[in-house]
């Protein structure tokens, strides 16, 4: 429990400002609450949708 306490408190003593800041913040938040809820959590799939969601600007 000691991994998710450090987290919460990284979370809470750096608040995001930009909007990107603010949806990882809302997407380690949601995790953790899955974690803590015994839900089974695909990481490798929520990354693969997300980086085709977003544009790679280095090719654009």
């Amino acid at each position: 429990m000691a991994e998710y306490r450090d987290v919460l408190r990284y979370l809470a003593q750096n608040p995001p400002l930009r909007e990107p800041d603010k949806k990882m913040h809302a997407s380690l938040l949601e995790l953790l609450a899955k974690k803590l809820r015994g839900e089974e959590i695909k990481i490798e799939e929520k990354i693969l949708n997300s980086s085709l969601m977003t544009p790679n600007k280095k090719y654009h």
